[in-house]
């Protein structure tokens, strides 16, 4: 028989077990520092919280039981009152059978670090971006399918790891899965057309933060995924609820800052989009335009306008003939030719003067009641313009 497990033993061979432990787990914790992103270990830390370290405290303990347990089984003897002498002889089998005993005890000192270590590693490869974000993608999925909301938390770490993530091919792999979450939310016939307004607002967080910016190509995947969350809402009569007026401040704002901040084509693509839901958000990208003076932008945004106000027979609609309005009224006071631009649709406009008197003092209204001061001076300038017979042109006559 072994010999009995002593105090000097048991520190021995737990001492053995938890340095071989430490290092087996060691290598893949230093390979997880050095290799996986920070953002990535933050979302990874929070999700996981302690499962990883449960596991390994558990596999430690088993492994020290079993190890011990088999390199010196318990003494059934050691309480009974045979004299030593009387006590049977080992048989030469219990030999063998204790050799192999040992050898096995020895396979558990090489094969748990072999295998904490394939396990660490195995980790690290389901922890690449790729991998996490298409994780919490499908199983936003699922819990949608089963709850019909969308989980905040996890619907965070996405947002997270697009923020924090580098402009181009990591951001994208975040906007990609926005995307496609929004299309599968959409498709299902539990959309109510509130559940999207979270993940509509990350994209704002994505693309416009001061740490990591979004580039130009990260604003056109934040535009194709506004765009088709709105059509979805339009063909399902949904324009007027959360989700839709959340698109509209997220296409707002990402115009503004397209304007300012990217090229031209990005700021026109979103000028497209902006004037598919709201005409107060192209006469906002017109103003910006003017005021960073991107005139060719400006201009378009005025284009805009003028089609979406004689769409519904010019100065009939009072809000897209105010959003107008205002625009003109800046185009005048801005410079020499913008101000030829602005009289040239006073020009050609197929209205009467009392109707463009009338429309003038619909737009200062609106203007000022939505807080819009700046405007709203602009429009009472133009006012005394036409009504003193100030313009070059004046209105054509219907």
């Amino acid at each position: 028989m072994p010999p009995q497990l002593t105090e000097t033993w048991a520190t021995a061979y737990l001492q053995i077990l938890i340095g071989l432990f430490i290092f087996a787990i060691g290598i893949p914790a230093f390979a997880f520092q050095l290799v996986v992103q920070e953002d990535v270990r933050h979302v990874t830390h929070r999700r996981m919280k302690m499962r990883i370290w449960h596991a390994s405290v558990v596999l430690l303990l088993l492994a020290c039981v079993s190890f011990i347990w088999i390199i010196h089984p318990a003494n059934l003897d050691q309480n009974s009152n045979v004299a030593p002498a009387m006590a049977p002889t080992e048989a030469p089998e219990m030999d063998k059978t204790y050799e192999i005993l040992q050898a096995y005890a020895g396979s558990i000192i090489v094969t748990i670090p072999i295998l904490a270590i394939m396990f660490g590693f195995k980790l690290l490869e389901n922890l690449k971006r790729e991998n996490v974000v298409q994780g919490l993608e499908h199983h936003l999925e699922k819990t949608f399918d089963q709850s019909g909301f969308i989980e905040d938390s996890t619907l965070s770490d996405i947002i997270y790891l697009g923020e924090h993530g580098k402009s181009g091919r990591e951001k994208k792999m975040a906007l990609d899965a926005l995307g496609r979450l929004a299309k599968h939310v959409q498709n299902s016939g539990k959309y109510k057309g509130c559940e999207l307004e979270e993940l509509i607002r990350g994209l704002k967080m994505i693309l416009d933060n001061g740490a990591r910016p979004g580039e130009e190509d990260d604003f056109y995947a934040a535009a194709a995924i506004l765009r088709d969350i709105w059509n979805r809402l339009s063909e399902h009569n949904l324009s007027s609820n959360h989700d839709a007026d959340m698109a509209r401040k997220t296409i707002k704002h990402l115009s503004i800052v397209a304007v300012v901040e990217k090229s031209e084509p990005t700021a026109l693509t979103y000028l497209e989009d902006a004037a598919m839901c709201d005409s107060g958000i192209v006469f906002e990208i017109g103003l910006s335009a003017l005021r960073t003076r991107r005139f060719l932008i400006a201009t378009a945004a005025l284009n805009k306008l003028e089609a979406m106000a004689e769409r519904h027979g010019l100065f009939v609609d009072y809000e897209s003939s105010s959003n107008l309005l205002g625009l003109l009224s800046h185009f005048m006071a801005t410079g020499l030719s913008t101000r030829l631009r602005a009289e040239s649709f006073f020009a050609q406009a197929e209205t009467s003067l009392d109707s463009l008197k009338s429309a003038l003092a619909t737009a200062f209204i609106y203007h000022y009641s939505n807080g819009s001061y700046d405007t709203s001076d602009r429009v009472a300038e133009l006012q005394t313009t036409i009504e003193s017979g100030g313009l070059r042109a004046g209105p054509a006559v219907a």
